[in-house]
């Protein structure tokens, strides 16, 4: 018998786009710091 966990979360607009201007900001610094 298999079991799958499925995490569904509702984002508004705003929610969204905080997210994706954090992950930006992470990867930004993440490549920075490869130099």
């Amino acid at each position: 018998m298999t079991h799958a966990w499925l995490a569904i979360t509702h984002l508004d607009d705003e929610g969204y786009q905080k997210l994706v201007a954090e992950r930006k900001e992470k990867e930004s610094r993440s490549l920075a710091g490869q130099d």
